[in-house]
């Protein structure tokens, strides 16, 4: 459809609604849009979902799991599980978790363009509709990171409150305010990530307020301050014990902080919030470039909360914090949705032809291609489960996976696919997040060094083949004589330490010479594709390995 007819029809719609029902039009045709092919998908594709389901499975059946131990709902990060939890024993943990996302979906489609009309006008919310198109299926669910992606319109709609409180009457500063106070509180127990970040950004803006009115009365000086923070204060107190909790769990084996380069930072600043998973949603970089040059150009234009020193603060928190800090990942991306919301606020009223027409055609080839990766990465996670028929119910399955994206290119789709297994056999949990206190279990007591999720992965990693495992021993300037028997050597290590209590192996996507390391008592029982499973088959004389609860 061209884009001049598709303006055309906007115009005409919009003509006959009031602003805040074309936002509302707007945000259901966003949903709409784009959340339908999730009706079509027997599990949605998102990199740690079935790692989530995963551990609700474990919180509904306690007794099978006695090694964790479950930490409850009364905190943040919760709400996708205590949903998924309490729908799920009706109606299945599946289809509540495609409900939670759609639920997602709809929030940000509706807040987005009502966001965009609170801090400009009618016109550059019309204009940012195309824009609107990848950010609703956003980089953060299609990694599965629900309970942050939940948070996000709910900070939106918590700035807008935030103005507000600083506008209009008494009366309406008042409902403005108790609102606030209220949105806070629920992103906080989202994820406390969005409104610490809000707090960042009016801590900037009242500070700026502060400077600029110099020689005025304090309390004039202090207005944005007075009115803004107090509905900050208790989630923001709350999210610094979370942190608090979560820095002292993950002590003892805390990693340094890793950093982005520049150029990695600028390429993320479109990959993980506007890219989906493969080049068929590639097209949104044109109209994300697009965006950022024009929010830099005018990066004085927007007003209070969003103003210049609050862009300013938010890109140098981005630009200079650490990607991963306190065994958390992905903590700069986390501004990435606010850095893209203090864009929008700053578009023009109008844009040439030509990219309004781009920004269109953008949209229109992104809706095209979401949905055929979804279904091809769809596709994968069946293929990955394929093999639950052949792996009877509580059994001790240790799951090696070589390839975590075949398709996908800016997420890792299968790289909790093990979690399938969990769900529907019950099968053992050593890969489950269970180290700290913001997960909804923990471990009783620590699994051995050997069986920890990041050790495995690391030693697939750096011996998945012979000539990987030579060429990193040559970039590390290590011994290389004989270096093909000692790749030998370690996997043979690797499995003495490992397979002693395990009667199932999951190999996914396997090279052909790992698969000639098992040892002879593991036969395999099912080959599909990339997927092969073993059974352990005792040796002649050796007593089969006696049935135990889940788990190593």
């Amino acid at each position: 459809m061209p884009a001049g007819v598709v303006n055309g029809v906007w115009a005409r719609t919009g003509a006959k609604l009031d602003d805040r029902q074309l936002a509302l039009v707007i945000g259901i045709g966003l949903f709409v849009l784009v959340g339908w092919p999730l009706l079509f998908l027997n599990i949605p594709p998102y990199q740690d979902l079935p790692g989530h389901l995963a551990a609700v499975t474990i919180l509904a059946t306690p007794e099978k799991y006695p090694e964790f131990i479950p930490t409850g709902f009364a905190k943040p990060n919760s709400f996708f599980f205590l949903w998924t939890l309490f729908v799920g024993r009706s109606f299945g943990f599946v289809l509540a978790a495609k409900v939670f996302v759609l639920g997602v979906l709809a929030a940000t489609a509706i807040v987005l363009p009502r966001f965009v009309l609170h801090f400009t006008d009618r016109k550059r919310m019309l204009l940012a509709t195309p824009l609107l198109v990848p950010m609703v299926h956003n980089w953060f669910v299609s990694m599965g990171m629900l309970n942050f992606a939940a948070s996000v319109p709910v900070a939106l709609l918590l700035l807008v409150a935030l103005d507000k409180s600083v506008s209009g009457d008494p009366n309406a500063q008042r409902r403005a305010k108790i609102e606030a106070a209220i949105l806070a509180v629920v992103s906080w127990y989202l994820h406390p990530f969005p409104v610490m970040v809000v707090g960042l950004m009016v801590a900037a803006a009242a500070g700026a307020e502060l400077v600029e009115r110099r020689g005025k009365p304090l309390r004039e000086r202090l207005a944005l301050a007075r009115a803004m923070l107090p509905p900050l204060v208790p989630p923001t107190l709350m999210a610094l014990v979370v942190f608090t909790r979560h820095v002292a769990a993950a002590a003892p084996k805390m990693d340094p902080p890793v950093f982005s380069s520049l150029q990695w930072a600028i390429y993320n600043l479109w990959s993980q919030w506007m890219y989906g998973f493969t080049e068929l949603t590639a097209v949104s970089i044109a109209p994300a470039i697009v965006l950022a040059v024009i929010a830099a150009r005018r990066w004085r234009e927007a007003r209070g909360i969003l103003g210049p020193t609050s862009l300013v603060v938010l890109v140098l928190a981005y630009l200079l914090g650490p990607y991963v800090a306190f065994d958390a990942n992905y903590i700069t991306p986390r501004l990435i949705p606010f850095l893209w919301a203090a864009a929008l606020a700053r578009l023009p009223p109008r844009l040439p032809r030509l990219l309004n027409a781009m920004f269109v055609a953008a949209a229109l080839v992104y809706l095209v291609g979401m949905p055929i990766d979804l279904l091809r990465l769809s596709r994968e996670l069946d293929q990955f489960a394929a093999g639950t028929s052949a792996v009877p119910d509580g059994a001790r399955l240790l799951s090696l996976n070589f390839n975590a994206r075949v398709t996908s290119k800016n997420t890792f789709s299968l790289g909790t696919a093990w979690g399938l297994y969990i769900v529907e056999r019950h099968t053992s949990a050593i890969d489950v997040w269970a180290n700290v206190p913001s997960m909804p279990i923990m471990h009783r007591t620590p699994l051995p060094h050997h069986l920890e999720s990041m050790t495995r992965a690391r030693f697939i990693r750096d011996t998945r083949t012979r000539e990987v495992y030579c060429a990193d021993r040559r970039s590390k300037r290590l011994m290389t004589v004989n270096c093909e028997e000692s790749w030998r050597e370690e996997w043979d290590l690797f499995w003495r330490e490992t397979l002693p209590t395990f009667e199932y192996l999951l190999l996914w996507d396997p090279p052909a010479e790992v698969l000639g390391t098992v040892p002879p008592t593991f036969k395999e029982s099912f080959s599909e594709g990339r997927l092969h499973i073993l059974r352990r088959t005792p040796l002649d004389g050796e007593p089969p390995l006696p049935r135990a609860q889940p788990g190593p």
